[in-house]
C-alpha cells in the first residue's frame, strides 16, 4: 500500500462501505474536501473487487461528479482520479457511468497522467499509485469501446511526453503495459496513433528525449504483430519508388530514418521493403538517390546482417559508387569510407570502388576520395594501406583542387604519424609504414614540373613546412630519415630545390646590400636602383604571379620599419636555427600584413620561406657530421648512410655549412679510414663532402688541412679506385694551397709510379683511376715527365700478354687496365687542351653561344691517341692483353676507345672528327651494336646521351666550387649534334627493352637540340639537319652491301631510317627542312664512295620515309633555314657539280608495315604504299615523279626543285605544283596497282627487256598527265618534251652489277597489247 495510505485496524470495508458518503464529497469545499478525498482513496484501497456496488453507488456518483472533475485544484483532481481508479477496479469489467460521463473520467486520467514526469515531486507516490492501478485494471480498455480515437492519440503522447531518464524500471514497465495492452485491443490503428510513436523515432526526439525514444523502441519490440501492417502500408507509401497509397502524414519525408530504426527494432518490420529499395536508388531523381544511399550505409553499418540477409543490396549499393551524379558519388565516398571502418567484412569491395574513384573524371571526386582516406587514416594507416599509394599519384593530378588536397592532406598524414613513431623511440628509423614513398614522389614531381612555377612553390612549401615535423631535434631526425630513402633522381630533385634556395640567399642578401647603399645616398645611387631592380625581376620570375611579387617587393622596399629589413638577413642567412626561422617567419608576415591586404599574404609567406634554411642550417649540419664521427668512431649497428647522404648533397648547394667544423670532418675521415674496409661507402661520401666544402677548408688551421690532405694521399695510393678517383679529385681543389701543390704531387707521383708499371690489379687500377682524375682536373700535376708516364700508360694498352698461359684473374685485371689507361690519354688530352685554349665562357656550351670553330694546337698530340682508339675499334679490341681475353672483355676495350674518342670529340680544338675521316667516324657507334656484350649496347647508349647533353644538365653546368677553372669550363661541353644519330642503330636490337631505352633518348636528345637551335637560331644544331649524316651512317654500314643485294626491301635500312626520323617528327620537326636535306644528298657526290650510289639509294629510301610520316603534315608555314651539306661527307658545288635526282630504288622496294605506326608491332609485313617493278636487278635509276615536289615554301633563287618528271625551275607555275601534291596520295595508289601488272606480262617479258620498260615508261606518262585544265596545256608540252629527249638516250651504267635501262620512246619496241594502252592513254592525255 501507499504510504500514505495506512491500513485502518478494526474494520472491513467490504461490509461497512466506506465512511465518507457522496453528499459529503459534493458538499464539502477547501481542505474539508480534500481530507474526505484522503479517507475514500484510503478506504477504497481495501476494498476487493465484487459484484455487489450498491454501498459505493453513491460514492462513485459523486466522483463522476463535474465538480470533482473538473475542479480546479491540483490535489482534488489527483485524489479523485486515485479514487476513480479504484472503483474501475472494483465495478470491473462494468462500470458505474454512462459513455459521455465515462469519457471526461478518461480525459483526468490521461490528463493527471502529465505528473509522473516528476520524479521527485511532493505528489509523485500518488502519481504512481493512479499509473500503476490504471496499468494494472488495463481500465484504458473501456475508452477504445467508446471509440475516442483523439483521447487514445492523447495518452500515447502525454505518456511518452512524461517519460523520464530518471524514472524506475517500474515506473517504465507500467508505461509499457498501458499502451502495449491499448495496442493490442485496437482494431485498426489509426495513423495519428502511429505517428504518435514513430515521431519519438526521428530527430529531434531522438536526441533531446532519449527517455522517449527508449519507450518508442520498446513497444515496438512488443507490438510487432499489431504494428507490422500499419507501418508496412505507411512506410510502402512513403517509398519514392512505390505506387502504393499515399497515407497523409507529417512523418512522410522521414522514412530513411524510420526504415534504419525499423531495422534494429525487428527485421520484420521492413522485410517487404528492403528489397525495394534497389529500386529507390535507380531512380532518376538525385535528391532520392542520395536518401537511397545514405539509408543503405546506416543499414549496412548498424547491422551487417542486412547484407547477408538482402543480397542483392550491396552489389547495387556498390554501384553507385559510378552514379551519374557527382554528389551522390561525394556522399558515397563518405559512406564507403565510414563503413570500411565501421565493417571489415565488406571492406575488399568497397575499397576496390574506392580505388576507382581515385581515377574519376571529375575534380571534386578525386579531391574527397583524398580527402576522406587520409583522414580516415589519421589513427591508423592499415586498413587504407593499400590504397594510400594510389591517392599519391594524384599530387600531380592535371586539377589544382585535388592536386593541392593530395599533396596538403598525405603531407600533414605523414607529419602526424611520423612524429608519433619519433616520439614513441628514440631509435626510430624509417619512415612511418604504407606512407614512405611519399617524399620521394614529391621530389620527383618538383623534378617533372620544372615549368609549372605555381606548383613547384607549393611542393616547396610543403616540403619544408607540412611533411616534417616542427619539433626542432625531431626534424632533424625526420630528415635523415626521409633522406635515406631517395634514390638519384629525386636526390637531383632535391639538390635543384636547394640551388633555388641559395639562389635566392644570394639574391637577397645583395638587395639588402643594395638597398642600405640606397639609403644612404650615394653617387652610384642610380647604378644600385638599377641592379636592384634587376635583382627584384629575377626574383619574382620565380613566383607564380610575377606582378603581385613585384608589388610586395615594391612594399618592403618602401617600409622604413628596420625590423623588416633584419627579417630578411636572418631568413637568407644559413646560420639561423630553425626555431627562430619560425618566428621570424612570423614577424615578417605580421609586419607586412599591415601594409598589404590578405590576398598578397600568401605571397608574403612564399618570399619568407624560399630563402630559409627551413632543411638543415649550420648547427644542424655540424650536428649531423658530429653523429656520423661518433658512430664511425665506435662502429655499431646504427645506419649513418641517411646523414652521408644528407650532408653530401647539402654540402653541394651550401658549402658554407660546415665553414668551421674541418676538425670534424678530419675526425669523420679518420674514423671510416679506421674502420676499415666495410665503411668504404661511407669514406666515399665523407670524401665527396671535402670536395664540397673545399672553398672553406682552404681557411682553416694548417693542421687540420695537412691531416685531411695526408689521409687524401693515402686514399690515392689505396686498392680502392673509386675512392682514390674522389681523393684525387679533392686534392685538384683549393684544399691544397698553391705553395705545397707541386711538392704534394710529385711525392704522390713517387709512391704511384710502382703501381702503374707492376702487376696489373686492384692497386695498378686505382693508381690509374687517380691518373684519369688528375690528367683532366690539373694536367700540370703530371709534373715534368709527364711525357715519359704517358708512353708508360699507352704501353698498358698496347702491351702483348706474356708467350705464358696467364690465368683469368689476371688477364681480366690487364683488360681493365688497358680500360683505364686509356680513360687516363683521354682525360690528359681534354685537360691540356682545355687548359692551353684558356676557353673562354662564350665558346665552352652550345647554350651560351653559337658554335665556334677553334684553331687547333693540339692535332698533332691527339692524332696518335685518336688512331689508336681507331684501331682497337676496327681490330674489335684484339690489341695488347685483350687480344687472347674473352669477348666480354674485348666488348668493354671497344667501349672504352668509343667513350675516349666521344670525350675528345667534345673539345672543338681537338677535331677529333676530321682526324678520323667520315669510315671511323662510323665505327664509334659500333658499340650500340656490339654482338657479344648486352651490357656495353646499355653503356654505350647511356654514355652517348650524357655526353649528347652536358651542355643542358644542371650538375654540369653548376660551378664545382673549389675545382680548377679550366676543368670547370670544359666539363660543360657537349658532343656536337650529329653525334645523335648513332641512336638509330639500337633500331634492330635484339633485346626490345634496349629499343625503347634507346628511343627514349633520343627524344630527350631532339627536344633539348631543338629548344637550343630556336634559341639561338641556328639551323645546324637541329636534329632534321643532321639527317646527311644518318644517310651517310647507313649508306657506308658493314651491312649495307650484302642488303643491297639480297633484299630488295632494305629491311634494315628502313628500321634504321625510321627510327631516327620518327623521333624527329614526333618533335614538331620542320617537314620541309628534312626533304629539303634529302633533295641535297641525292644531288651531292659522296667523299667517300666512287659513284655514290650506296648514299643516293638511302636517301631516297629516307625521301619514302618522310614523305609517309609526314603525309598528314607535308607543308609547313615556316621558312626553310639555308643549310649546308657536311663537307667531310660530300663535295662542295665548286669541289664537284651536283649530279641529276634520280629514283635509286631496288625493283621490288616497299615501305614495312611498321613504318608510319607508333606500336612496336613486329617489322616483317608489307604495307602497299609505294613499289618498283619486280625485276632481277637490284636498282634501275628512274625520273621522278610529281609526287616528290617539295614544299611550296621557297627557298631563295637558282635552286632547283624536281617536276613531273623533269627538273623545272623556280619560276615555274606554283599553283601547278601545289594541284600536283594535293594528288599525291591518290596517285600513290595508282601507282601500286599498276606496279603489280607491269611485272609480269602475258607474253614473258618481266626482267629487263624492253618491254618491261617501256610499260614502266607509260606508267610515268599515265602518272604526269594533270588532272586540272590550268596545267593541261603546258603539261602536254612537258611530255612532248620528255619524249623527244628520250628518244635518243642511251643507256648507262650505274656501277656493279646495277645497270641503267634504256629510256626510249614509249611507242617504240612494244608488243601490241602494250602499244594499243600506249595509244589510248596518249589519245586520253
Amino acid at each position: 500500500l501507499p504510504p500514505w495510505l495506512p491500513h485502518p485496524p478494526g474494520r472491513t470495508m467490504d461490509e461497512e462501505g466506506p465512511s465518507v458518503s457522496g453528499d459529503q464529497l459534493l458538499q464539502a469545499k477547501g481542505q474539508a474536501l480534500i481530507s474526505h478525498l484522503k479517507t475514500l482513496a484510503e478506504e477504497l484501497t481495501h476494498i476487493e473487487q465484487t459484484d455487489d456496488h450498491g454501498f459505493l453507488q453513491s460514492c462513485a456518483e459523486a466522483l463522476g461528479d463535474n465538480k470533482l472533475l473538473r475542479h480546479r485544484d491540483s490535489d482534488v483532481k489527483l485524489l479523485t482520479a486515485c479514487c476513480l481508479s479504484d472503483v474501475l477496479r472494483i465495478y470491473a469489467p462494468n462500470t458505474p457511468f454512462a459513455q459521455e460521463r465515462l469519457k471526461v473520467v478518461f480525459e483526468l486520467f490521461v490528463s493527471q497522467l502529465r505528473g509522473i514526469v516528476d520524479a521527485n515531486g511532493p505528489s509523485f507516490a500518488r502519481y504512481f499509485y493512479l499509473l500503476e492501478r490504471l496499468a494494472m485494471v488495463k481500465s484504458f480498455v473501456l475508452m477504445i469501446d467508446l471509440k475516442c480515437d483523439d483521447l487514445v492519440r492523447q495518452l500515447f503522447e502525454v505518456i511518452f511526453e512524461s517519460t523520464s531518464v530518471s524514472h524506475s524500471i517500474r515506473v517504465e514497465n507500467h508505461m509499457i503495459d498501458i499502451l502495449v495492452t491499448t495496442l493490442e485491443e485496437l482494431d485498426v490503428i489509426p495513423q495519428p496513433l502511429l505517428d504518435a510513436i514513430l515521431e519519438n523515432l526521428v530527430q529531434p526526439s531522438k536526441v533531446e528525449k532519449r527517455a522517449a525514444y527508449a519507450l518508442a523502441r520498446s513497444i515496438l519490440q512488443r507490438c510487432i504483430a499489431e504494428l507490422q501492417k500499419p507501418l508496412h502500408q505507411f512506410l510502402q507509401g512513403c517509398l519514392p519508388s512505390s505506387s502504393s497509397t499515399i497515407i497523409e502524414s507529417d512523418l512522410r519525408d522521414e522514412w530513411p530514418v524510420l526504415i534504419v530504426e525499423l531495422t534494429t527494432i525487428s527485421k520484420d518490420y521492413v522485410s517487404y521493403l528492403l528489397p525495394q529499395l534497389t529500386e529507390v536508388i535507380a531512380m532518376e531523381d538525385e535528391q532520392t538517390r542520395l536518401k537511397g544511399v545514405s539509408l543503405l550505409a546506416q543499414l549496412f553499418t548498424e547491422s551487417f546482417s542486412v547484407a547477408l540477409e538482402f543480397p542483392p543490396l550491396l552489389p547495387a549499393f556498390v554501384a553507385k559508387f559510378t552514379d551519374i551524379s557527382v554528389p551522390v558519388r561525394l556522399a558515397m565516398i563518405g559512406h564507403g569510407v565510414h563503413l570500411i571502418q565501421k565493417q571489415s567484412a565488406i571492406a575488399e569491395q568497397l575499397l576496390a570502388a574506392l580505388k576507382d574513384r581515385i581515377m574519376d573524371p571529375e575534380e571534386k571526386v578525386r579531391a574527397a576520395v583524398v580527402k576522406s582516406v587520409c583522414d580516415a587514416c589519421a589513427d591508423e594507416i592499415s586498413v587504407f594501406g593499400s590504397l594510400l599509394y594510389d591517392i599519391g599519384h594524384r599530387i600531380r593530378d592535371k586539377r589544382p583542387t585535388a592536386r593541392t588536397t593530395a599533396r596538403t592532406s598525405l603531407c600533414t598524414l605523414f607529419c602526424r604519424h611520423l612524429t608519433a613513431e619519433l616520439s614513441a623511440s628514440v631509435n626510430a628509423a624509417s619512415a612511418p609504414y604504407g606512407l614512405e614513398w611519399l617524399p620521394q614522389k614529391l621530389l620527383q614531381c618538383y623534378g617533372a614540373e620544372s615549368g609549372d612555377l605555381e606548383s613547384r612553390l607549393e611542393l616547396e612549401t610543403l616540403l619544408q613546412t607540412k611533411l616534417l615535423p616542427t619539433d626542432e631535434s625531431m626534424r632533424l631526425r625526420a630528415i635523415c630519415i626521409m633522406h635515406r630513402d631517395l634514390d638519384q633522381r629525386q636526390r637531383k630533385a632535391l639538390l635543384s630545390l636547394l640551388r633555388v634556395k641559395r639562389n635566392t640567399q644570394q639574391q637577397m642578401a645583395r638587395w639588402i646590400q643594395l638597398q642600405r647603399a640606397l639609403k644612404e645616398k650615394g653617387s652610384d645611387a642610380a647604378v644600385a636602383k638599377a641592379e636592384q631592380a634587376r635583382l627584384v625581376k629575377a626574383m619574382c620570375e620565380m613566383q607564380p604571379d610575377a606582378v603581385r611579387a613585384k608589388e610586395v617587393w615594391d612594399q618592403i622596399g618602401a617600409s622604413k620599419d628596420q625590423r623588416v629589413i633584419k627579417d630578411l638577413m636572418l631568413l637568407s642567412s644559413q646560420s639561423t636555427p630553425y626555431a627562430e626561422l619560425c618566428t621570424v617567419r612570423e614577424d615578417f608576415r605580421r609586419r607586412m600584413s599591415q601594409r598589404l591586404q590578405p590576398p598578397y599574404m600568401p605571397l608574403v609567406s612564399a618570399i619568407a620561406a624560399r630563402p630559409a634554411m627551413l632543411f638543415l642550417c649550420s648547427a644542424g649540419a655540424v650536428t649531423v657530421l658530429q653523429k656520423v664521427a661518433e658512430s664511425l668512431q665506435q662502429p655499431s649497428a646504427v645506419d649513418i648512410e641517411g646523414e652521408l647522404k644528407l650532408l653530401v648533397d647539402m654540402t653541394q648547394a651550401f658549402p658554407e655549412l660546415l665553414s668551421n667544423a674541418g676538425g670534424k670532418l678530419a675526425e669523420a675521415l679518420q674514423a671510416a679510414h679506421t674502420a676499415g674496409d666495410g665503411y668504404a661507402r661511407a669514406a666515399q661520401q665523407l670524401l665527396q663532402v671535402v670536395h664540397a666544402v673545399s672553398p672553406s677548408l682552404a681557411h682553416e688551421s694548417p693542421g687540420v688541412r695537412k691531416q685531411i690532405v695526408s689521409m687524401l694521399c693515402q686514399k690515392c695510393c689505396s686498392k680502392d679506385a673509386a675512392l682514390g678517383r674522389t681523393a684525387a679529385q679533392c686534392l685538384t681543389t683549393q684544399l691544397l694551397v698553391p705553395s705545397l701543390r707541386a711538392r704534394t704531387f710529385e711525392m704522390l707521383l713517387i709512391k704511384l709510379r710502382p703501381a702503374l708499371t707492376g702487376r696489373a690489379g686492384k692497386q695498378q687500377h686505382c693508381a690509374l683511376s687517380v691518373l684519369a682524375a688528375l690528367a683532366k682536373r690539373m694536367p700540370s700535376a703530371l709534373g715534368p715527365e709527364k711525357e715519359e708516364l704517358l708512353r708508360e700508360v699507352k704501353g698498358t694498352v698496347t702491351q702483348s700478354a706474356a708467350s705464358g698461359a696467364i690465368q683469368e684473374p689476371q688477364l681480366k685485371a690487364r683488360c681493365e687496365s688497358q680500360c683505364l689507361a686509356l680513360k687516363v690519354l683521354a682525360n690528359e688530352m681534354i685537360g691540356s687542351s682545355s687548359a692551353d685554349e684558356s676557353i673562354s665562357d662564350g665558346a665552352v656550351a652550345v647554350l651560351d653561344g653559337p658554335l665556334i670553330e677553334h684553331e687547333d694546337r693540339t692535332v698533332a698530340r691527339a692524332k696518335d691517341l685518336v688512331n689508336l682508339c681507331a684501331k682497337l675499334i676496327e681490330v674489335n679490341g684484339e690489341l695488347g692483353a685483350a687480344a687472347v681475353a674473352t669477348s666480354e672483355d674485348r666488348a668493354q676495350l671497344r667501349f672504352a676507345a668509343a667513350c675516349a674518342l666521344m670525350k675528345m670529340a667534345r673539345i672543338p680544338s681537338l677535331k677529333v672528327d676530321a682526324l678520323l675521316g667520315p669510315r671511323r667516324w662510323h665505327r664509334i657507334g659500333s658499340c650500340l651494336q656490339d654482338s657479344e656484350s648486352i651490357e656495353v649496347r646499355a653503356l654505350m647508349a647511356k654514355k652517348l646521351y650524357t655526353e649528347l647533353m652536358r651542355p643542358f644538365l644542371a650538375n654540369k653546368r653548376d660551378l664545382k666550387l673549389g675545382a680548377p677553372t679550366a676543368f670547370v669550363q670544359a666539363r660543360k661541353l657537349g658532343l656536337p649534334p650529329h653525334y645523335c644519330i648513332f641512336f638509330a642503330l639500337s633500331a634492330v636490337d635484339p633485346e626490345k627493352a634496349h629499343i625503347h631505352n634507346a628511343r627514349n633518348l633520343l627524344t630527350a636528345c631532339v627536344k633539348r637540340w631543338h629548344q637550343a637551335a630556336e634559341q639561338f637560331k641556328e639551323p645546324r644544331l637541329m636534329p632534321e639537319s643532321q639527317l646527311p649524316w644518318l644517310v651517310h651512317l647507313f649508306a657506308h654500314h658493314p651491312n649495307f652491301g650484302e642488303e643491297d643485294e639480297s633484299d630488295p626491301l632494305l629491311t634494315n635500312t628502313q628500321k634504321y631510317l625510321d627510327f631516327y626520323i620518327a623521333v624527329v617528327l614526333g618533335q614538331a620537326a620542320q617537314f620541309d627542312l628534312l626533304r629539303t636535306a634529302v633533295n641535297m644528298i641525292k644531288r651531292a657526290l659522296d667523299r667517300s664512295s666512287e659513284d655514290g650510289r650506296e648514299v643516293h639509294v638511302v636517301a631516297d629510301v629516307a625521301r619514302e620515309i618522310i614523305a609517309f610520316r609526314g603525309r598528314s603534315s607535308k607543308y609547313s608555314q615556316k621558312v626553310v633555314p639555308s643549310i649546308d651539306l657536311p663537307p667531310s661527307l660530300f663535295y662542295r658545288q665548286r669541289e664537284k657539280p651536283p649530279c641529276q635526282d634520280v629514283d635509286m630504288l631496288p625493283h621490288g622496294f616497299k615501305l614495312l608495315d611498321c613504318i608510319g605506326k607508333t606500336s612496336n608491332a613486329s617489322l616483317g609485313g608489307i604495307l602497299v604504299k609505294r613499289a618498283s617493278p619486280g625485276r632481277k636487278q637490284n636498282s634501275t635509276p628512274r625520273r621522278l615523279k610529281h609526287k616528290c615536289v617539295p614544299s611550296p615554301v621557297r627557298m631563295g633563287k637558282g635552286k632547283a626543285r624536281r617536276g613531273v618528271g623533269v627538273l623545272i625551275d623556280e619560276d615555274d607555275d606554283s599553283e601547278e605544283e601545289e594541284e600536283e601534291e594535293n594528288e599525291d596520295e591518290d596517285e600513290n595508289e595508282e601507282e601500286d596497282d599498276e606496279g603489280d601488272g607491269e611485272g609480269e606480262d602475258k607474253d614473258g617479258s618481266d626482267a629487263g627487256g624492253e618491254g618491261g620498260s617501256a610499260g614502266e615508261e607509260e606508267s610515268e606518262v599515265e602518272e604526269a598527265a594533270p588532272r586540272s585544265r590550268k596545267g593541261a596545256a603546258k603539261q602536254r608540252l612537258l611530255i612532248q618534251q620528255k619524249n623527244k629527249g628520250k628518244g635518243g638516250s642511251s643507256s648507262q651504267s650505274s656501277g656493279g652489277t646495277n645497270k641503267r635501262r634504256k629510256v626510249s620512246n614509249p611507242s617504240e619496241n612494244l608488243n601490241p597489247h602494250e602499244e594499243r594502252r600506249s595509244t589510248r592513254h596518249t589519245l586520253r592525255t
